[in-house]
């Protein structure tokens, strides 16, 4: 969060015995030259990310596993497998490359083989596998209830780029089943806030990932669900006495969160009517707040 790494490492040297004194200075130096950029660490490993003769008579199967269940707010991603040099710089630029933050990592090395352990979330901070939790969402909401979707796009780039909501609607609608298709409608065209807004306002129930489309919807008395990967959305919730219609993707799998959302969908309008009595109270507050402030202009 502060913007520093620690890293602590238990080495050894080829042969398998502690560093010699006098040798630390220069792997020192090397450590130095390569957090500069002098040492570009791709180039310095390329001819030596091999196999030695000897060594191609061992051979180890190579396992990946994911583990959600392992840890409250992480996901551990652990990969067992023959070493060779390069491997740890190999599967870490792997994870980066795919927007994967690693919180933490245990390397153990076995002779020639190893255990290393990743523990990490998404380039938002995510426990949850935002892709998978969206499409197990929609199908879920398909399956066991009546409900038709709108997915409402809020921020329009061009096609490609990350940003493009728009984009990532079709693509969840185009992957369903034919018959659960009928039943999705991507909101098309240009449309200012206000317009975005009202048609927040005509749903009869909202999941919002962006701040503003929950806002518009918790607003207008919209039973509303968000999915958070920041604090701020708590604190909007709590302001209308919602706190626990929202789910922290930071700390909970997949699964969980379809399973809170088909609850809260189910209690939908007990959730609709508590926030018309509590939006209510909150617009009065505002109110006095703001006649203070021009009071002592």
């Amino acid at each position: 969060k502060d913007g520093y790494a620690t890293a602590v490492f238990w080495v050894q040297d080829a042969e398998g015995a502690p560093y010699e004194e006098g040798r630390l200075p220069r792997l020192k130096q090397m450590i130095g030259r390569t957090f500069r950029g002098e040492v570009v660490a791709r180039e310095a490993l390329k001819d030596r990310d091999r196999l030695k003769k000897r060594e191609r008579e061992f051979r180890f199967p190579t396992a990946v596993t994911f583990d959600n269940e392992g840890s409250d707010i992480y996901t551990i991603i652990e990969v067992d497998t023959r070493d060779r040099p390069g491997l740890l710089y190999d599967l870490t630029r792997t994870l980066a490359a795919n927007n994967i933050y690693i919180a933490s990592a245990m390397i153990a090395t076995y002779g020639v083989q190893v255990v290393d352990s990743f523990y990490v979330k998404d380039m938002f901070g995510l426990k949850l596998d935002y892709r998978q939790f969206v499409h197990a969402l929609v199908s879920a909401l398909l399956a066991h209830t009546e409900a038709k979707i709108l997915l409402i796009p809020h921020v329009f780039a061009p096609i490609g780029d990350v940003e493009s909501d728009l984009q990532i609607c079709h693509i969840v609608r185009d992957q369903l089943s034919a018959d659960h298709a009928k039943r999705v409608t991507v909101l098309e065209g240009t449309y200012d806030q206000h317009e975005v807004k009202w048609v927040i306002g005509r749903c009869d129930f909202v999941i919002g990932s962006r701040m503003h489309a929950c806002i518009a919807a918790l607003s207008q008395h919209v039973p509303c669900i968000g999915v958070a990967y920041s604090m701020k959305f708590e604190g909007v919730f709590e302001s209308v006495g919602a706190t626990d219609c929202v789910i922290d993707g930071r700390t909970i799998s997949s699964d969980d969160a379809v399973q809170r959302i088909i609850s809260a969908y189910n209690r939908r309008e007990q959730i609709g009517s508590a926030l018309k009595t509590s939006v209510a109270t909150a617009k009065a507050q505002l109110r006095t707040v703001f006649s203070e402030v021009m009071r002592n202009i």
